[in-house]
């Protein structure tokens, strides 16, 4: 979710975070009037001395980045935005609208916030519509059913409880697509991509106006890099079915993979229309304002992400949102309500162990980095775990 260089914040944790906030706001503010002055290498000398000691600073190397820019100083100003943008992908939106235009280069420094899985992971969304679907038209109760239990498992990525579950099932006429897609469904999980474009249509061939089925063979052609069968399938989906926000998000996300920002936009509104509730939608619908550069939009919509009620699944991308805006005591906040019932979620402690360590909290960070390592191991996270956690 989050991009970080190689830096040392040794110093960042011997000082509070009330006086690191102090600190930041009179380089700041200090730099803002030298700038306002004329005095830009007056500017540049302020923020040099708050960033040697506070050297992860993302806003504090944009400002300086400003500076350099008006100097003329190409490169120290790219090296400034590089760095301020891996330690905040939204450090952008610290300058203002002026700056932003002389600086930002949006193609060089773009960064996408949904990094999620392709299939149920941390969405609360898609297992609903099952439910619905086994309510309204096969006449099951989804609540005490078995097939519910399955999906719930697969919303939490316990592929193994859902296979165990799913044995006990007996696969009837009138649920046999319904299996077939979550067999699929499983094999998604696993990247089994045509096993799973084979159970999708087996569930297509059963049922073929189960318009879930086509949406998530969509999902597994989108892998592919079949963009073709996969607008095909998500068209079909919608023609069953144009109720179902989850289908325009699908649809939005695959247009932004084939470059269409207008349609991505497009559709993610429908979907918002939709479920005005859907975090994951409303989420990209803001980033991606932010690319095509309108940032007050951009920045509105995340900021109203992060006030809406409270929900553990809304809580990990609140948590990220927070993560980026580099409101970092606000993010462990978040990711700690969402492992009170997601305790082993890798992704979650990762982000909670990086959040921790740029508050200046290294032990329990490097705590989070190492625990998440041990749940799932990545390049990535060794390469931090070594930059910030020595022995």
């Amino acid at each position: 979710m989050t991009q970080l260089i190689k830096i040392t914040v040794v110093l960042l944790a011997l000082i509070t975070m009330s006086q690191y906030s102090q600190a930041q706001t009179n380089a700041i503010n200090s730099a803002d009037l030298y700038i306002k002055q004329g005095n830009f290498q007056k500017a540049i000398d302020e923020l040099t001395e708050h960033i040697d000691i506070n050297p992860a600073d993302a806003q504090a190397y944009v400002k300086r980045a400003v500076a350099y820019e008006i100097l003329g100083q190409k490169a120290l100003k790219e090296k400034d935005l590089q760095y301020a943008n891996y330690l905040n992908p939204f450090s952008y939106m610290y300058l203002s609208n002026t700056s932003r235009s002389a600086v930002y280069d949006k193609k060089k420094y773009d960064y996408n916030f949904d990094q999620s899985s392709e299939s149920f992971k941390k969405s609360p969304v898609k297992n609903n519509y099952y439910n619905l679907y086994l309510k309204d038209q096969l006449g099951i109760h989804a609540q005490d059913s078995l097939i519910e239990q399955v999906i719930y498992s697969l919303s939490t990525s316990d592929i193994e409880n859902a296979e165990r579950l799913l044995v006990d099932i007996e696969e009837t006429e009138n649920i046999s697509g319904i299996i077939n897609d979550i067999k699929g469904i499983i094999e998604l999980k696993k990247n089994n991509l045509d096993e799973a474009i084979d159970y999708f249509t087996l569930s297509i061939n059963k049922m073929p106006n189960f318009p879930l089925a086509y949406h998530n063979r969509a999902i597994a052609y989108k892998m592919q890099g079949n963009y073709e069968e996969a607008k095909n399938d998500l068209t079909k989906a919608i023609s069953l079915n144009e109720n179902i926000s989850v289908f325009y998000f699908t649809l939005a996300k695959l247009s932004e993979r084939l470059e269409d920002p207008s349609e991505a936009i497009y559709n993610y509104k429908k979907a918002i229309d939709r479920n005005p509730n859907y975090i994951e939608a409303r989420t990209n619908y803001s980033v991606l304002q932010k690319t095509l550069g309108n940032y007050d939009e951009a920045i509105s919509g995340l900021n109203a992400i992060t006030r809406s009620e409270d929900n553990s699944n809304n809580s990990f991308i609140k948590g990220g949102i927070h993560l980026t805006y580099g409101e970092y005591e606000n993010a462990i906040k978040e990711f700690d309500k969402y492992l009170i019932k997601n305790s082993n979620d890798s992704d979650a402690i990762f982000n909670r162990g990086l959040a921790k360590i740029l508050s200046g909290y290294k032990i329990d960070g490097c705590e989070d980095i190492e625990t998440s390592i041990d749940l799932i191991s990545n390049e990535k996270r060794i390469q931090i775990f070594d930059s910030f956690c020595p022995n």
